[in-house]
């Protein structure tokens, strides 16, 4: 017998247990678990001793912006899927705003056809959900195996090409503006209907627009001014919104970047209610609040930080105790000229796939949550709501031979020049973690080894149907 890929001697951790073991692969998938040493040679070898194996990160929240129109700038899928392999992540879940932008059926063959060369991590793609725009497609996005749909509350589009106008305004020409409730309530049924789950990018429109108006009229330019525009009830309007339709449809309901601790407390009576609703946390709102704002300067920008440690605290409660059910990096690189822009113009987001595991390691280590939620937080959950569980988000005999092998003692300095992102910068530039991915493996094939990605794109696209 010649395996594929034999990891000797390291802890696995996977569905609650832990446990010292080898684990041989063949055909890409785990043949076998065992503490017995098994006949037959092996084209690949990884000494895992002293080291904890984990099942490969799932990050839901990948902004890649590619596609047949990309211009490649800001990021590709070959950048950003290998900025997420340097990170132990062996799965990523392709946000819709690629260009085009993945509003139909069509338009996702395209991107896969595009994209799939290049990928160093198997990939799911999440659908665009527009309203009565694109009702009509949905069903064909579903059958062509969307991981599930994704909502942009309060953004208008263009009415060409379905692309997304992120600093939208009435007198805009060729637009069309953000659909009403009535819409979103129809969308929701329908999404049910298909069986899919929706995700929601929950900001109050109407509330930013007013607000920004008076910021800009009194002519503030800082941080401070962007807070003021995006209080609390900015988000838990629109989660309190979407939890009432979901409950009434039965649609299942995802929130995106929870942000603040009110929507936690929201979103832990809604599952208590019997309400089929998951969430998701930041990796950057773990990592830093708005007493980071000097680090962050202008590269944070249009997304605001958790305000205050104790709200920080709250958000970390809901990982823990599971209100929160995974955590993502919302990765949405930008380049460095378009974030000098004034806070009113400057595009929203943070090149940050490459430090998803090290805040969740570093929180292990600092006591934050245990290495058993980790998993959860970063694979296990993921897998399981999405419909890839037991292929991923588990390491047992069957499953993808996909594992990040982790040196929890490893301390070290983030360094924005060895990202391998397009945008290198980020708020983590000099930050201090403990706990590292050394090694990343995708179906048996190693992708990453202490720190360097490999040069073979073997990922593929996963259609979830």
């Amino acid at each position: 017998m010649t395996w594929d890929h034999v990891i000797r001697g390291g802890t696995i951790v996977s569905d609650g247990k832990t446990r010292r073991a080898d684990i041989y692969v063949a055909d890409g998938r785990i043949a076998r678990i065992t503490e017995e040493a098994l006949p037959g040679e092996a084209r690949e070898t990884t000494n895992a001793s002293g080291r904890l194996v984990l099942p490969g990160f799932i990050e839901t929240h990948v902004h890649s912006r590619d596609g047949r129109n990309g211009t490649g700038q800001k990021e590709d899928f070959g950048t950003s899927t290998a900025a997420a392999a340097a990170a132990g992540i062996t799965t990523v879940f392709e946000m819709p705003n690629c260009s085009p932008t993945i509003y139909s059926a069509e338009n996702l063959r395209d991107l896969v056809r595009v994209v799939e060369p290049k990928a160093h991590t198997d990939f799911c793609v999440w659908g665009l959900a527009l309203g009565d725009a694109n009702l009509d497609q949905l069903a064909e996005l579903a059958e062509a195996g969307v991981v599930a749909f994704k909502f942009f509350w309060g953004y208008a589009i263009k009415a060409d090409d379905y692309s997304l106008i992120y600093n939208y305004r009435s007198d805009m020409k060729g637009v069309l503006p953000p659909p009403d409730e009535g819409q979103i309530y129809t969308m929701f049924r329908r999404i049910a209907q298909l069986g899919k789950r929706v995700g929601i990018h929950a900001e109050n429109f109407n509330i930013i627009k007013t607000l920004t108006e008076l910021e800009r009229r009194s002519g503030a330019q800082d941080y401070e001014a962007l807070l003021r525009t995006r209080p609390v009830s900015c988000e838990t309007s629109i989660i309190d919104t979407a939890i009432d339709m979901a409950k009434e449809i039965g649609v299942p309901l995802h929130i995106l970047h929870v942000g603040v601790g009110d929507g936690v407390e929201h979103i832990r009576r809604a599952k208590a209610d019997g309400v089929d609703v998951t969430a998701e946390t930041c990796s950057h709102y773990l990592a830093l609040t708005n007493g980071d704002a000097p680090r962050c300067g202008a590269v944070m920008k249009t997304y605001p930080l958790i305000r205050t440690q104790a709200d920080q605290d709250r958000v970390w409660q809901g990982v823990w105790d599971g209100t929160i059910d995974w955590v993502c990096s919302d990765h949405a690189p930008h380049t460095w000229e378009e974030k000098q822009r004034g806070f009113w113009d400057a595009p929203a987001g943070i090149s940050g796939v490459e430090a998803l595991s090290p805040v969740v390691l570093t929180a292990v280590n600092d006591g934050k949550i245990d290495i058993h939620r980790a998993v959860e937080i970063t694979s296990a959950a993921a897998a399981k709501n999405f419909g890839l569980y037991p292929r991923k988000g588990t390491i047992r005999e069957g499953a993808d031979a996909d594992f990040a092998i982790v040196d929890m003692e490893q301390e070290y300095t983030f360094d924005q020049k060895k990202m391998y992102s397009k945008a290198k910068w980020t708020p983590y530039d000099g930050m201090r973690f403990r706990g590292r991915v050394v090694k990343t493996i995708l179906r048996g094939g190693t992708t990453m080894t202490d720190g360097q990605v490999t040069a073979d794109c073997r990922g593929r696209y996963l259609p979830v149907r």
